[in-house]
């Protein structure tokens, strides 16, 4: 399982502030740990680790996609 780590939560950050509307740009610990547990469950189901921001949040006005960067994820092996 792959794990979003400090370099990636980083990305993601950096991603949300450049990529949503101003009122839809929250990157609060808790709001950056949600974007950050969509990615790893993304991660989960055999895709990579990415998140999509709607059109009606971004500045482009389109759908939106970023990938976490390989150096932005952990392997982390899952204990039973």
């Amino acid at each position: 399982m792959k794990k979003v780590n400090d370099i990636g939560m980083a990305a993601l950050k950096t991603w949300i502030i450049h990529t949503a509307k101003d009122n839809y740009c929250c990157v609060d610990q808790r709001n950056l740990e949600a974007w950050a547990q969509e990615a790893e469950e993304h991660g989960m189901i055999g895709r990579d680790c990415y998140v999509e921001m709607s059109h009606f949040s971004t500045r482009s006005g389109h759908t939106e996609v970023f990938e976490i960067p390989d150096a932005g994820l952990t392997e982390h092996i899952e204990e039973n």
